[in-house]
């Protein structure tokens, strides 16, 4: 999906969209101009023993559509896609936490 989300300027979250609420409480929070990150997880290494994130996008929210859905401005950043080892974010959307890939973001976005 990410190509999709990054042609067609949107996100939505596909577990919602199926009536699965068990982010609804972090969809209905999301704010026009909060920043959303598109990445996807695994595990690489020796017996698939290091975790990481990729980060492949950073975007702002420019449109609530409902609650799960969201048009998206995708901001052009050339060193993505980028991993960050042992950073996990498995979740379809979850709040960043103080690591190295927020502490990335911040920086990116301060440059902006």
């Amino acid at each position: 999906m990410s190509e999709e989300f990054l042609e067609e300027a949107y996100w939505y979250d596909g577990y919602a969209e199926e009536n699965d609420l068990r982010y609804k409480h972090l969809l209905d929070s999301v704010k026009v101009n909060d920043i959303l990150l598109l990445k996807s997880c695994a595990t690489r290494g020796p017996n698939h023993s290091i975790s990481f994130t990729r980060l492949k996008a950073i975007g702002r929210v420019t449109e609530i559509i409902n609650f799960y859905t969201y048009s998206v401005s995708w901001l052009d950043n050339e060193e993505l896609p980028l991993d960050f080892d042992d950073i996990s974010y498995m979740k379809t959307i979850e709040l960043m936490r103080d690591d190295e890939m927020k502490r990335y973001v911040v920086d990116f976005l301060n440059r902006q």
